[in-house]
């Protein structure tokens, strides 16, 4: 391991390596259907990214998510099983299958 060709490439590995196993902080289990992260199909609510602010004003990452619910909705084609976040379905902006 002496040479430098040999170095850099332990390096290069070492590097792909850590890319792989160590996600965004915020890449968490709030995937849907594999669809990437869900939002409200009638509105586009989604996740909102922010800081936590203590008394100190040390500020850490959080993330605000919606309250989204995997409801039934009635659609031009037919019911169709969608995220939905709780205003739209509150304001009657979506109409729910029951």
């Amino acid at each position: 391991f002496t040479n430098k060709c040999n170095v850099h490439y332990l390096m290069y590995l070492y590097r792909k390596f850590i890319s792989c196993y160590h996600k965004s902080r915020f890449e968490s289990n709030y995937r849907k259907e594999g669809h990437g992260l869900a939002s409200c199909i009638i509105c586009g609510k989604k996740k909102i990214i922010g800081n936590n602010v203590s008394h100190a004003n040390n500020k850490t990452k959080r993330q605000l998510l919606p309250n989204l619910q995997k409801t039934r909705i009635a659609t031009a084609k037919g019911t169709k099983r969608a995220y939905v976040c709780t205003r739209c379905l509150r304001t009657g902006v979506v109409r729910k299958v029951v």
